[in-house]
């Protein structure tokens, strides 16, 4: 293997983390989930679709400076504490 190999797939696996990080949340790290829909054939149960459900995220301003895409749980309970701007 050759450097120039070994670096651009180590680009492309930066590129993957940091696109599934971003659907993450920074302060308890839920991120998101596989699930199934299911649909009825014949009176049996099929798994038709395989999907991704990603958290409910919004990018807020801590009382620090700092922003970060925080879960609406995540959202209520700092706002409670007095954490956010």
């Amino acid at each position: 293997m050759t450097i120039e190999y070994l670096c651009d797939n180590i680009s492309i696996l930066r590129i993957i983390l940091l696109f599934i990080m971003a659907q993450s949340c920074e302060n308890c790290g839920k991120g998101r989930q596989k699930a199934t829909s299911w649909k009825k054939i014949m009176s049996k149960l099929d798994p038709t679709d395989r999907y991704f459900q990603k958290p409910n995220l919004h990018e807020v301003k801590l009382k620090t400076g700092k922003k970060a895409k925080v879960c609406t749980k995540c959202q209520r309970k700092l706002s409670k504490e007095n954490k956010l701007k």
